[in-house]
């Protein structure tokens, strides 16, 4: 799969980034299993994780509501979010992890892309039509948008996770 981006971990030990991610996820023993809970919502765990030989992918449960609490009418904020998963490759040795979109957020985000592509190619060919140039913009848009706030999320449970070791450790 296509990672795009590569973020480092420079605050934090490999072996206490290790430590962390581990105490909060919930691993599955295939990758099916893995993919189907990342929808669910542990208490105590942040991540659904699948463990390989050399890697290790985890991605963010999605803290969803009960559907009784809302009825059809859910926030915006628990509205689903484009999946994201991230890679730690064991060579590093936890010092660095990848993240890559998922199957479906790749495809919509290929469909996004064509449309807008395929909106200007028609502008530049005397095809005038503003409607698809604007409406592909505005779904490439928001999924950017969203795409980049479940990043941000999972980022910052990666650091959460890696700030509760740290201070659960210093204070034993």
């Amino acid at each position: 799969m296509f990672y795009f981006k590569t973020i480092t971990i420079n605050n934090a030990s490999p072996e206490l980034v290790e430590k962390a991610i581990r105490h909060y996820t919930k691993f599955r023993n295939s990758y099916l299993g893995f993919v189907i809970s990342a929808g669910e919502f542990q208490v105590e765990q942040f991540f659904s994780g699948l463990e390989k030989k050399n890697i290790l992918l985890i991605t963010r449960m999605k803290d969803l509501p009960s559907p009784n609490l809302w009825g059809d009418d859910r926030p915006w904020r628990y509205r689903p979010m484009p999946a994201i998963f991230i890679r730690f490759n064991k060579e590093n040795n936890f010092s660095s992890y990848q993240i890559r979109l998922g199957f479906y957020s790749m495809v919509f985000f290929c469909m996004a892309s064509f449309w807008f592509f395929f909106s200007v190619w028609l502008l530049l060919h005397n095809d005038f039509n503003l409607g698809l140039l604007f409406f592909s913009l505005l779904f490439l848009i928001v999924f950017l948008f969203r795409t980049n706030r479940e990043i941000n999320k999972t980022k910052g449970l990666i650091d959460k996770a890696i700030q509760i070791t740290s201070s659960d450790a210093h204070q034993q």
